[in-house]
């Protein structure tokens, strides 16, 4: 009896071939949250995933270490649904 996955969470590597993963899943992949780092290159990390197909980010201490935890969300929520750039997004994380 095969009961299969209903969802994939993998690493992204930042090259064009994360797209070859989403390809090859056959159901919806979630890249995993990765390393704390620095909130701008985050954004630019996940709009990649998005760009290669991912359905959304596994997200951890990149929300939860960060000092202002609803900003970094209010930013992932754009680029995942709003289809906005890393540059939008940390616009809305820099505004007061």
């Amino acid at each position: 009896m095969e009961l299969g996955a209903d969802v994939i969470k993998t690493r992204f590597t930042g090259s064009p071939e994360d797209r070859l993963i989403v390809e090859a899943a056959g159901v919806p992949v979630l890249a995993l949250g990765g390393p704390k780092t620095g909130i701008d290159g985050y954004f630019k990390f996940v709009q990649h995933c998005m760009q290669m197909g991912a359905k959304g980010v596994a997200v951890g201490r990149n929300i939860t270490q960060d000092p202002q935890p609803a900003k970094v969300v209010a930013g992932l929520n754009a680029i995942i649904h709003e289809n906005a750039t890393a540059e939008d997004a940390y616009s809305l994380y820099m505004a007061k």
